[in-house]
């Protein structure tokens, strides 16, 4: 564990000190926004999910995490607007707390302007899911089919894409995609 002047920290700790001292770099707004969405959609015991001791602040609820979540993806594009990594996790935060049009916006972004493959094929993976939630299946499949084209490997891609043909009632193509997950190299 890290300890700063007898208390033990937390990311959000070293990350919020981070952004305080280089409230310009868009990275370390990234880096908070980051720390607070896992806060906010942990599972788990904050601090057990990284075997740090919880720091002796005042832990906030979810509501003021999220909107500190929110903030900090916001300055992060605000200081670099073309960083993707940050239109990637502020659109999967979006759609995470049910705010599907903004969410679908940043995600599109992604799609149109990153030049990294991994964040284009996630972007598909989470449009897909929203247009699965929206019961827009044929739509969903489309998103896990073009994630395939950019990873021919992605498993969760071919399993999504077998489930949400199956909801669309392509029960043929869903089980033939299901089978090509058994034997699709590593």
């Amino acid at each position: 564990a890290l300890r700063m002047e007898g208390r033990t920290l937390v990311p959000i700790d070293i990350f919020s000190e981070c952004a305080r001292r280089f409230e310009s770099d868009a990275e370390c707004q990234l880096a908070l926004g980051t720390a607070y969405e896992a806060r906010v959609f942990s599972s788990v015991p904050y601090a057990g999910a990284f075997g740090w001791q919880p720091s002796t602040a005042p832990v906030p609820n979810n509501a003021r995490a999220g909107l500190q979540a929110k903030n900090a993806y916001e300055r992060a594009l605000r200081l670099v607007p073309e960083l993707d990594e940050a239109h990637l996790r502020f659109g999967r935060f979006l759609q995470r707390r049910g705010e599907a049009k903004r969410a679908e916006q940043e995600l599109t972004w992604v799609l149109e302007h990153s030049t990294t493959a991994h964040y284009r094929v996630l972007a598909h993976l989470f449009l897909g899911r929203m247009a699965e939630n929206r019961e827009r299946f044929r739509d969903a499949a489309a998103h896990y089919r073009a994630a395939l084209q950019e990873q021919p490997t992605c498993q969760a891609a071919r399993l999504a894409r077998s489930h949400a043909l199956l909801r669309a009632g392509q029960h043929r193509e869903a089980m033939e995609t299901a089978r090509s997950t058994l034997h699709a190299p590593d």
